[in-house]
């Protein structure tokens, strides 16, 4: 299940909350990937209740713009929980970004990551 996405990818730290994403291996790679979003109080390290969470890998190469999002549903264990997969299409390096709402406020972060063939 997705509980194999254990090793932390992406964390972001904003408006008293953190986001962190998770994957199978520290890096994702062509193909499917298996993905956990948390959504924390930063002050406590509890899970809060988020009103929604994405993921989204973006490549923009001259000619050539693709994008992956991931298929997320909130998870039956934490309301601040969200679990599914993604499918980059190519390695190389994209654009991951991780966006949450909590309580009316949108944390959002982009990163470069390198994709494995």
């Amino acid at each position: 299940g997705t509980s194999d996405a254990t090793v932390s990818i992406q964390n972001v730290v904003q408006s008293g909350y953190t986001v962190e994403v998770f994957g199978e291996s520290p890096s994702l790679r062509v193909g499917e990937n298996r993905l956990r979003i948390v959504v924390r109080d930063a002050a406590t390290g509890q899970s809060v209740e988020a009103d929604s969470a994405s993921y989204a890998l973006n490549m923009d190469m001259p000619g050539m713009q693709m994008q992956a999002d991931a298929q997320l549903t909130r998870s039956m264990e934490s309301t601040g929980e969200f679990e599914g997969t993604i499918r980059p299409t190519m390695g190389g390096e994209w654009i991951a970004r991780v966006s949450a709402v909590v309580d009316g406020k949108k944390i959002e972060q982009a990163i470069t990551i390198n994709i494995e063939q």
